[in-house]
């Protein structure tokens, strides 16, 4: 594994992180030495919750390993665990999740934020399918164009199919989304004075 934590007196560490990077893996300087080092902490938690899901009777040993492996496993390896929760809602949706802001408040600003990154995706992921979809064949040792060739038969109708799926995702991600959440939350709210006038009559 690439990752190399390091604790110690400040001095010491970085010439350690210096020597940990130009051998090409990455260095993690531990802010205070605590037992066991990070990555150790996290597979034990996991380990622990795997055992007892495996004591209990709940999932096999295959059955657990492949959540992780097909789940979470693959955003964590990416994007790692607050990186997740951030891209999924923004600054703005943890602020939501512990109630420092209102959810109308919340959709907005997490919109803001998303807009430009969830396009530029968007539109560069099928702008970069659109030869696929139009059935353009690129012959790189000729070098020459084809339109409609047997071999772009094979990806046409998958390419189609990821770049149809792909803008309606945008749609949903930063429209339809927002709104369900501000729905919700003001038909919560509406449940709410509607239970409670019921209670005090």
């Amino acid at each position: 594994m690439p990752l190399a934590e390091i604790s110690g007196d400040a001095p010491l560490c970085d010439r350690a992180a210096g020597v940990v990077t130009s051998i090409g893996m990455h260095p993690l300087v531990l802010r205070k030495e605590i037992d066991a080092f990070i990555g150790n902490r996290f597979q034990e938690a996991v380990w622990r919750e795997a055992l007892w899901m495996l004591k209990d009777g709940i999932a096999t040993t295959t059955e657990i390993d492949d959540a992780i492996r097909m789940s979470f496993g693959l955003r964590w390896a990416q994007m790692g665990l607050f990186e997740t929760y951030r891209i999924a809602g923004g600054e703005a949706g943890m602020r939501l999740l512990s109630r420092a802001i209102e959810a109308y408040e919340a959709a907005l600003e997490t919109g803001c934020l998303r807009l430009r990154p969830v396009l530029l995706t968007a539109i560069t992921t099928v702008l970069g399918l659109m030869p696929m979809v139009l059935g353009v064949n690129v012959d790189l040792i000729t070098p020459s164009l084809g339109l409609g060739a047997p071999s772009t038969q094979w990806w046409t109708q998958l390419s189609s199919a990821i770049a149809g799926g792909l803008a309606f995702a945008t749609v949903l991600t930063l429209l339809l989304t927002p709104s369900l959440l501000v729905l919700g939350n003001r038909a919560g709210q509406a449940f709410g004075r509607l239970t409670s006038r019921f209670r005090s009559a």
